[in-house]
Order: C-alpha cells, then structure tokens, then sequence
C-alpha cells in the first residue's frame, strides 16, 4: 500500500527547530535526506541516552524526532559540500533550513539560489523570529524564548503564591512551528506538482506560539484585562478547580459551575462542609460571587477529597457526579492505558544501537494511504553511499 506523497524527496539542513517537520513529512512518505555536518548533529548528544551511555546513536531527544529519515554527512560551508547540496536540491521537491537568517544565502544555498535551478522547489526557513523584524538576528538558543516573548508564559504558573512563569515543556514552540511548516508545505507541493513551481514558507516560531494564544490574544484588545496564569492550581475566575493531588498522582478537575455536585459528593462520604452547603454557592455561574470571592476554602474542600482517591477512583467517581475529573497521567500510565492500545497509537520501532521501544505513532488514521512511523532514526552517515554515490 502506497503513501500520500511518495516519491517526494525532502532536504533537512536544520536543528531542533526543523526536526519535527522532517518528522511529519516522514509519515505521508516522503523521503527525508538529513544533512548533517560530518561529527553529526549537536543534538545528537542531548540527554537522556538510552541504556545510560552518552553516544551520538543513543541521544533519545536527537532519535524521537529523526524516525523515517536518511543521514547524510556533508560539510555545507565547505565549496565541495555547497556545490553537492545544489546537486541534491536541483532534483529535490522541498527544502528545510534553519540556519541564521540569511546565512543560506551567504553560502549560495538560497531560496533565490535553488528555484534557479529547480522552480519547483518548496523552500521553508524555519527560524525562532523569521526573516526579517527587529529580533530576527537574535540567538534563541531555546524555545522558552519565543515562548515566552509571545506572551504565552504569563498565563502559565500557579497564580496568587509568587511563582515564576512557566514553560509548557520541552520544544513546544518549534514542534508547533514544525507542525504549521509541514501544513503548508504539503500545500506547495501540490502547488508545484499542479503548476510547476514552488515557493517560499517564512515560518516563525515567535508567531506560531502567538497564534497559540488564541482568544487571549483578541479578547485582551476589546477587554483589558491581565490574565491570571491558568496551567496550575485553580482558573480563576471559574472556581473551584485545578489541579489536585491524590493517592497515586494528581488529577485535574474542571469544577466551574459544578460546586452543588461537589457539594453533594462530600456529604455522601461524610465530609463537613459548613456553610458551603448553602445554596448560594450551588447556583450554576460561572461567575457566581459567593463561589469566585470563596475560591481557596472551596479549592481547598475539594483537595481534601482527593486525598482520599486513587486517580482511577476519581474519574470513575467523576462519571457519577457528572463532574470532569481526568488523571494527570504519567508517560507509563500513558503507554499502559486501555484506549491508546485499542486504537494501536503505539508503534515498536527498533533501533539497530539504541534497542527496541514504543513510539507514538500517527495522529490520524487514514484508510487508503496510512501515516507511518515504522523506521527507525538513521545512524550517522548511514545512507551516504546511497544519496551521494549516485551524484
């Protein structure tokens, strides 16, 4: 059975913030040169490593986000290396960099460059401001950067017990912008295929976490408003709710609008309540004053709760009071739980030096023409021989 885009062949000259759009176009079959210099990749060498060894096969980020891809190694500053890379691009379908703005054109590997000698060609930068803009030189030397520029770490954080803002976790942004890169890619592609020619993505990593802000970024214009930091602890101004520690972990609980529920739960399993079992605080508002000027004793009632459950006894308790209550999973919980391996999310790749594991598989299930994540993250300068003896 074929693939959607097979017979594509893409370029990768990029770091972290390219990898998992490589990744992506992986899995609709296309086939993913990367390029790295002849000592591999940096990120190659980031941490953990699998079975404890730090080796440049074993780094788990640098073999995540390199599945179904071919390993090229090739020095792209030096003349050999940038005459080789227009040999390869002059049959390529796309191109992906992320390099400094304007470095590819230094070296001659533009995108002005490369339509010369293939129009065809779908070029994307991939960068942590773009192209051009008052940041576009700047070095973010992580994603916490965009991230946070974009505003999105203001509303991450418990709010009200002075913690710092936080960081959604590991290369957030640059997944995100790999995810928008690989969207529009697949479209100029059909473009070149329909017309012949190609075009050029500017991609920046700053705007995709701004457009990840979503409604906060509209409402904050027509209302003035600060918005409290939402990722951990209760959302104000909808309480009860939040985050809450069990026997086995935590949970999360959507408990807007739901305190007469609650209410009734904890009078069911003997818990005193005092004057919150009044009926004020059961009228179903979200903005309900009695409820939001009593956040922290209500929060604090519906911790006590908690402490009394397992995460599996809350969910299933959460399904009789009608209450959203859904368990902070941990990755082995993810990886054991029923659903994710009746619907086969889970694949077992095998990597010749690093061993055999479970990879998060395709997203989406298509009948015809499948996503894949079957092929493991190549070994450094395994497919020389194969791109580059035939040039």
């Amino acid at each position: 059975m074929g693939t959607i885009y097979e017979g594509k062949r893409v370029l990768e000259i990029s770091d972290e913030k390219g990898m998992y759009c490589g990744k992506l176009l992986t899995m609709v079959g296309m086939e993913v040169i990367k390029i790295e210099p002849e000592e591999g990749d940096p990120q190659r060498l980031w941490g953990p490593f699998a079975g404890h060894v730090e080796d440049k096969e074993r780094g788990c980020f640098w073999i995540y986000y390199n599945t179904g891809k071919k390993s090229v190694t090739l020095d792209i500053y030096s003349e050999k290396g940038k005459e080789i890379v227009k040999k390869l691009a002059s049959e390529a379908d796309v191109l992906i960099e992320t390099l400094k703005p304007g470095k590819m054109a230094e070296l001659g590997l533009g995108y002005d460059d490369i339509k010369a000698i293939n129009p065809k060609i779908v070029y994307c930068s991939i960068t942590a401001f773009g192209q051009d803009g008052p940041y576009a030189q700047w070095n973010a030397s992580s994603d916490i950067i965009p991230y946070a520029i974009a505003g999105n770490m203001n509303e991450c954080g418990r709010p009200g017990f002075g913690y710092a803002p936080l960081n959604i976790g590991r290369n957030f942004t640059y997944n995100a912008a790999g995810l928008y890169s690989a969207v529009a890619i697949l479209a100029f592609v059909r473009q070149a295929v329909n017309t012949g020619e190609g075009g050029y993505l500017d991609t920046a990593a700053i705007e995709t976490a701004a457009l990840w802000r979503n409604e906060d970024m509209a409402n904050g214009q027509r209302f003035p408003y600060k918005p409290d930091r939402k990722k951990v602890g209760s959302a104000p101004p909808f309480p009860p709710g939040g985050m809450y520690k069990c026997k086995d972990g935590s949970v999360f609980i959507v408990g807007m609008s739901q305190w007469r529920s609650l209410s009734e739960w904890m009078k069911e399993v003997g818990m005193d309540i005092g004057e919150f079992d009044d009926e004020k605080y059961k009228i179903a508002n979200n903005d309900n004053p009695d409820v939001c000027s009593h956040s922290d004793e209500l929060n604090a009632l519906v911790a006590a709760l908690c402490q009394n459950y397992t995460k599996d006894e809350l969910y299933k308790e959460g399904l009789r009071w009608h209450i959203p209550i859904v368990p902070m999973n941990s990755p082995e919980d993810v990886y054991n739980d029923e659903h994710f391996n009746e619907r086969g999310f889970f694949v077992r790749v095998n990597h010749p030096i690093a061993g055999e594991t479970n990879y998060p598989g395709a997203p989406a299930k298509l009948t015809a023409t499948p996503l894949t994540v079957d092929q493991a993250a190549p070994l450094l300068g395994s497919a020389n021989e194969e791109v580059l003896g035939t040039l």
